[in-house]
C-alpha cells in the first residue's frame, strides 16, 4: 500500500471529507471530486492567524475546464454554507505533456471545532 493511501486512510478528518464529497455530489452533480482536509500544526503562538485553523482542498478530477457558473456555485457553497475562507481557486484544467495534469481546484481554510 502506498504511503499516501495509508496517510489518507488515517486522516483525522476522514468523516468530514466523505460528508463534504457527498454534499458536493448531491448539490452539484457527480463530478469526480477529491476532498482533502487537514489541520495546521497547533503548536503556535496565540497571535498566529493559523492557530485554531485547518485547511482543505476540493479537486475536480476531470480532464476539462469546469463550467464557470457551476464553479462559482461550488465556491459560494463552500463559503456561505460551509463557512470556509477560500484561499485559492482555479477552474481550468491544464496539462504539461510528459509532466503532470493540473486539475480545477478550490483551496480554503476553516476554523477547527
Amino acid at each position: 500500500m502506498k504511503l499516501l493511501n495509508i496517510l489518507l486512510e488515517n486522516s483525522e478528518f476522514k468523516q468530514e471529507e466523505e460528508k463534504l464529497k457527498k454534499d458536493l455530489e448531491n448539490n452539484f452533480g457527480k463530478y469526480n471530486y477529491v476532498v482533502n482536509l487537514s489541520s495546521y500544526n497547533q503548536d503556535r503562538n496565540d497571535d498566529d492567524p493559523l492557530k485554531g485553523k485547518g485547511f482543505g482542498k476540493v479537486r475536480f478530477m476531470n480532464k476539462e475546464d469546469i463550467d464557470e457558473n457551476l464553479f462559482n456555485k461550488v465556491v459560494a457553497f463552500l463559503e456561505k454554507i460551509k463557512g470556509y475562507k477560500i484561499t485559492e481557486k482555479t477552474r481550468e484544467y491544464d496539462f504539461e505533456p510528459g509532466e503532470r495534469d493540473y486539475f480545477p481546484q478550490i483551496k480554503f481554510n476553516f476554523n477547527l471545532k
